[in-house]
């Protein structure tokens, strides 16, 4: 990461990316989009959403990349699996709000210490 601010379509790419190769196993073919055309966003951070229309069993799913997860992906560029609340939206605010006392004036590693995540 640079600190420097990514695009909408490189922030997509990189949680499609993400996807694609923690589904590797699955031969999912490489034209099919794995996201949904939904999306959150908020001032520091965008998440993308599973394509519901590609059927994951989830024992598939718990092996390639834990159960039910969603990527958020930072202005900044940094990447996470969170919990996907695509048909809650009361759940989707929350995770939007917490993300979103994230300041641009902070560094970028504020953004996965919100989830508790160790660095080192």
């Amino acid at each position: 990461m640079t600190g420097k601010e990514i695009s909408y379509q490189q922030a997509r790419q990189k949680a499609e990316q993400s996807l694609r190769n923690a589904l590797s196993k699955l031969n999912i073919h490489p034209t099919v989009s794995l996201l949904e055309e939904r999306y959150a966003e908020n001032s520091v951070c965008w998440i993308f959403f599973r394509n519901r229309a590609i059927n994951i069993s989830i024992e598939d799913a718990w092996k390639s990349f834990g159960s039910s997860f969603a990527f958020a992906v930072s202005k900044w560029g940094e990447l996470l699996q969170v919990p996907d609340n695509f048909n809650d939206e009361e759940k989707l605010k929350i995770q939007m709000d917490r993300f979103a006392t994230v300041h641009p004036d902070v560094r970028p590693d504020r953004f996965r210490q919100l989830w508790g995540i160790d660095q080192t």
